[in-house]
C-alpha cells in the first residue's frame, strides 16, 4: 500500500512539472511571403506568421541567406538570430506575442541579371508567395499556375502557389529630366505686430531640382494689394539661401489680420507658395498689473503674529492706481486694504501685519486675496494658512507613522523577492548564448564596460551587440548611458548565468 501511494504522488508531481514546463517548439503557421524586388535586384522579402501560442521562440525558414538587419514586427519589435541548418538558413524569433507577425529581410542572391537588361528570380517555396516586380517592368516569362496576376501601384504582382519558380521580366531605364525648382524650406516672422511698425520677414530657399538655374522670390501685400518686393538670384542644385526683408505694417484704427504672400520659382514659373496672417493691433496705452510673489508661512501658531508679503508689477505701458484686498473667506470679514501707483516696469510691495486665530486643534485658514488697479479686479486667489495650537502632540502621529513605515519596508522586501525570483526564472528561458556571455562578461568586470569593448571582447558585429544590449535594456538587466559618443553598459541586476 505504501508503495502505491509513493507512486501516485511521483505521477503527481510529474503532471505538475510537465504543465509548468515551457514548451521550445513552435506553435504557428505561415500566411504568406512577399517579395518585393528591386530595381538593383535586391529583395525584400516579409513572411507574414500567425503565432497562436506564446512560445520562448519559433523559427523560419529563409528563401536566402539574409541581411542584417533582419526585422520581427508583431506588437513589438522582436530579437533574431540566424542558424544554418541542413545548408538552410534559419531565422529565430525570440519571444512572439499571440497574432500577425511580420519577419523581414534583404536578400541578394535571389535575382540574377542577364544583358542588357533583363532579370530572373529563381525562388521556392511551401507557403504562397507574391512576386511584386519593380517598377516599369515587362513580365517576359510567368510560371504557368500563377494564382493570379495584377498591376498595384504601377508594379506588376504574381501570386503564387507553393513550389519552385522562375520569373523573368526586362527593366526599363528612362533618362532624367534636368529641371531647377525652388522652395520656401524656412519661413519666420511675427504672429503679432502693432499698427505702423516695422518687423522682419526671414525666408530660406532650397533649389530642390536637378538642375541649377536663377529663381526669383516676390512679396505680395493681400491688404494693401501691392507687391512689396522683388528679388532674383541663382542656385546650384542643393544649394540655400538666407534672404531678410524688411516690412513695415499698415497703419489701421481697428486691429486686423494682415496677409501676405510669399512667391518664388523660376522662368515665370511659381514653383512654391505661402501666404501667412499677422495679427496688427492699434497702439493703446493700458495698463497691465501682475501678481508677481506671495511671501508668507505655510503653518503659524495659535495667536502668533505673522506677515504677508504680496508683491505686484505692472507689465503694461500706462501707469494706474493698484489695490489689494485681503478678506477672511471663512468668517467673512475685511482683513486688509491698500492702494498705491504703479508705473510701468515697477514692482510694487505691500506688507500685511495679521495675527492668527486662537485654537485648540490643527485649524485651516483661508485668506481670499484680490488685487488690480483703479476699482477693477484683475485676479482672485485663495491663500492657505495652517494654525496649529501651542502645545501640539505629535508623539502619537510619531508613532503611528513609524509603524506605518515599517509595515510597508517589510511587505515591499517580501514582494520585491517574491518578484525577482519569478523574473529570474522567466530570463531563464528569455536569454540567448550571446545575451549569457555580454552578462558573464559584465559580470567579470565588477559589472561596467565600454561598448566598444565589449565588441572587441566578445568579436561579434557591432549591430548584433546593439541589438542585444537592447533587449538586455528592455528585460532591466543592464543600463546604457550615452556620453558625447561612448556607450557605457552597467550591470544592474545581478542573474546567475
Amino acid at each position: 500500500m505504501m508503495t502505491l501511494r509513493l507512486l501516485a504522488m511521483l505521477l503527481i508531481l510529474l503532471l505538475i512539472v510537465t504543465i509548468n514546463t515551457p514548451r521550445l517548439t513552435s506553435e504557428f503557421s505561415q500566411l504568406e511571403i512577399i517579395l518585393d524586388i528591386q530595381r538593383d535586384g535586391s529583395v525584400i522579402v516579409t513572411h507574414i506568421i500567425n503565432v497562436t501560442e506564446l512560445r520562448v521562440f519559433i523559427d523560419v525558414q529563409a528563401l536566402a541567406k539574409p541581411l542584417e538587419p533582419i526585422l520581427a514586427v508583431g506588437r513589438e519589435l522582436y530579437d533574431t538570430s540566424v542558424e544554418v541548418i541542413n545548408g538552410k538558413y534559419v531565422i529565430r524569433v525570440y519571444a512572439p506575442d499571440v497574432g500577425i507577425v511580420n519577419v523581414t529581410y534583404v536578400t541578394d542572391v535571389l535575382v540574377t541579371r542577364t544583358p542588357p537588361n533583363v532579370w530572373t528570380i529563381k525562388v521556392g517555396s511551401s507557403y504562397t508567395m507574391r512576386v511584386i516586380l519593380p517598377k516599369d517592368s515587362i513580365p517576359l516569362e510567368i510560371p504557368e499556375g500563377f494564382i493570379s496576376l495584377y498591376e498595384y501601384d504601377d508594379r506588376y504582382v504574381i501570386v503564387l502557389p507553393p513550389g519552385d519558380y522562375e520569373v523573368k521580366w526586362l527593366l526599363m531605364i528612362h533618362p532624367p529630366i534636368l529641371i531647377a525648382k525652388a522652395e520656401i524650406v524656412d519661413l519666420r516672422y511675427p504672429t503679432e505686430v502693432l499698427s505702423g511698425s516695422n518687423f522682419t520677414l526671414s525666408i530660406r530657399l532650397m533649389n530642390v531640382g536637378n538642375k541649377s538655374g536663377i529663381f526669383f522670390i516676390t512679396i505680395h501685400d493681400r491688404f494693401r494689394g501691392m507687391l512689396l518686393n522683388k528679388t532674383t538670384f541663382s542656385l546650384g542644385v542643393g544649394e540655400t539661401i538666407d534672404l531678410k526683408f524688411k516690412i513695415i505694417s499698415p497703419k489701421v484704427s481697428e486691429n486686423i489680420i494682415y496677409a501676405l504672400e510669399v512667391i518664388c520659382g523660376h522662368d515665370n514659373i511659381t514653383d512654391d507658395k505661402i501666404t501667412i496672417n499677422i495679427k496688427v493691433f492699434v497702439r493703446r496705452l493700458i495698463p497691465k498689473i501682475e501678481l508677481l510673489e506671495v511671501k508668507m508661512k505655510e503653518r503659524v501658531t495659535s495667536g502668533e503674529k505673522y506677515s504677508i508679503i504680496i508683491i505686484l508689477v505692472n507689465k503694461g505701458n500706462r501707469s494706474a492706481t493698484t489695490f489689494i484686498r485681503l478678506y477672511d473667506k471663512k468668517r467673512k470679514i475685511k482683513l486688509f486694504y491698500d492702494e498705491r501707483p504703479l508705473k510701468p516696469g515697477e514692482k510694487l510691495p505691500f506688507e500685511v501685519e495679521l495675527s492668527a486665530p486662537s485654537v485648540d486643534r490643527e485649524t485651516i485658514l483661508e485668506l481670499l486675496l484680490e488685487y488690480g488697479y483703479e476699482g477693477k479686479v484683475v485676479e482672485t486667489r485663495t491663500l492657505i494658512i495652517h494654525v496649529l495650537p501651542k502645545y501640539y502632540n505629535y508623539t502619537t502621529w510619531i508613532i503611528v507613522g513609524v509603524i506605518a513605515l515599517i509595515l510597508a519596508i517589510s511587505v515591499s522586501l517580501i514582494l520585491i523577492r517574491l518578484r525577482r525570483k519569478r523574473e529570474n526564472t522567466e530570463l531563464k528561458y528569455i536569454l540567448t548564448d550571446v545575451d549569457v556571455e555580454i552578462i558573464r562578461l559584465l559580470q567579470s568586470r565588477s559589472g561596467e564596460l565600454l561598448q566598444r569593448e565589449i565588441v572587441s571582447t566578445l568579436g561579434l558585429p557591432k549591430t548584433t551587440i546593439h541589438r542585444h544590449l537592447k533587449k538586455l535594456e528592455k528585460y532591466n538587466i543592464i543600463k546604457i548611458e550615452k556620453i558625447g559618443a561612448i556607450n557605457i553598459v552597467r550591470l544592474i541586476k545581478r542573474l546567475k548565468v
